[in-house]
């Protein structure tokens, strides 16, 4: 769905709930609860498809989220991943991600295959990142760009297995 250009009726109201979406998202993650590749989009219908403003609160959101799912679950000894997909195209293909060892395949820890790491990112992606903490992949789908960033050591590609 195409909305750029398009006002955002209610636009005010959608961006003062947006600010809870974090919130909303860490609350449920456990990582004694399997989960398979489990992942949100804080910007499911494509509101940031409008304008860089709108761009910038959802990457906020999305960013937010992760540091509050990452600082819920570090106390806990069970083997997990999160990490956040950010894509330069489709913003609302923006995710967040929770991973466990799980019945469904043989895919934990996710290996993140064609990825370049420890790339420098983008200026519009890097205000958003500590790269002391965190490490940034890339890779190119479909003639995109897209990212992923992952916390150092074991809640990111180094996850126990």
């Amino acid at each position: 769905m195409n909305h750029k250009g398009r006002k955002l009726r209610g636009g005010r109201r959608y961006f003062r709930k947006l600010k809870l979406w974090p919130a909303s998202v860490s609350r449920d993650l456990d990582p004694r609860v399997w989960h398979d590749l489990w992942h949100v989009h804080p910007d499911f219908h494509g509101w940031s498809l409008r304008s860089g403003k709108a761009r910038h609160a959802h990457l906020e959101v999305l960013f937010e989220a992760f540091r509050m799912v990452l600082q819920r679950v570090a106390r806990h000894s069970e083997p997990y991943q999160v990490f956040v997909s950010v894509n330069t195209d489709d913003s609302p293909g923006d995710a967040l991600y929770f991973h466990t060892p799980n019945p469904n395949e043989r895919n934990f820890p996710h290996t993140f295959d064609g990825y370049r790491w420890d790339i420098a990112p983008p200026p519009w992606l890097a205000k958003y990142i500590d790269r002391d903490r965190f490490e940034v992949g890339e890779t190119h789908f479909e003639g995109e760009k897209r990212y992923v960033v992952v916390p150092r050591g074991k809640a990111g590609r180094q996850a126990m297995g």
